[in-house]
């Protein structure tokens, strides 16, 4: 009896493992059948953030117009074991089992109960295009007396991004029990907290 006992602690406590672990995108195909195409690159950023739809809209591809697809990840776990998650179009993507923020990404991290300035998310990149960096522990880094004051350029922000090309900065922070997001375009000063800042609903 001890034996069944310790077994079965065994299999639930791995299977609670399972559940809570984060899986890392090795490669993404969008598509059916023949029709398939690589979205590898735009799959990665879409599971930082908050769940995604499977849609042509989302994955920016249409690999066979007017049919039903499919998107398949290949993702590892921390122990090397590979999976296969499967996603019919119009369904929608926890990004959670990922590592991102899932829901709709907008209360990620914030604690209603801290009203010092904590900034949640910082994402640079060149004005337009879906890939960023994330660059929020080097803002944090900045934040002095509950401000954060930074010119937003490549060597501020710590990486080479788009030389020659205008960037913008996405900041999601938290300050005096809010929840805000401002936008920032290179080069220019950002200053938190500011009076301009979005506030966004917490769910």
């Amino acid at each position: 009896m001890r034996l069944t006992r310790t077994f079965i602690a065994a299999l639930l406590l791995s299977a609670i493992s399972a559940v809570g672990q984060t899986w890392s995108v090795q490669s993404a195909t969008y598509g059916v059948g023949t029709k398939q195409q690589d979205v590898t690159a735009t799959v990665r950023q879409l599971v930082r953030g908050p769940n995604f739809q499977v849609s042509n809209k989302d994955l920016k591809i249409d690999p066979a117009p007017g049919q039903d697809k499919t998107l398949r990840i290949v993702a590892r776990d921390p122990k090397g074991a590979t999976r296969t998650f499967t996603y019919q179009e119009r369904s929608t993507v926890d990004t959670k089992t990922f590592g991102g923020t899932g829901a709709n990404g907008a209360s990620a991290g914030f604690d209603p109960n801290n009203n010092a300035l904590r900034i949640l998310q910082g994402s640079y990149r060149q004005t337009g295009a879906t890939q960023f960096t994330d660059v929020t522990q080097r803002l944090q880094s900045m934040v002095k007396n509950n401000r954060l004051q930074v010119v937003v350029n490549n060597r501020t922000m710590g990486v080479n991004t788009a030389p020659g090309k205008p960037t913008q900065l996405v900041v999601r922070y938290q300050f005096g029990g809010r929840l805000y997001v401002e936008t920032v375009e290179g080069n220019s000063e950002l200053v938190l907290p500011s009076p301009n800042a979005r506030a966004l609903p917490v769910n």
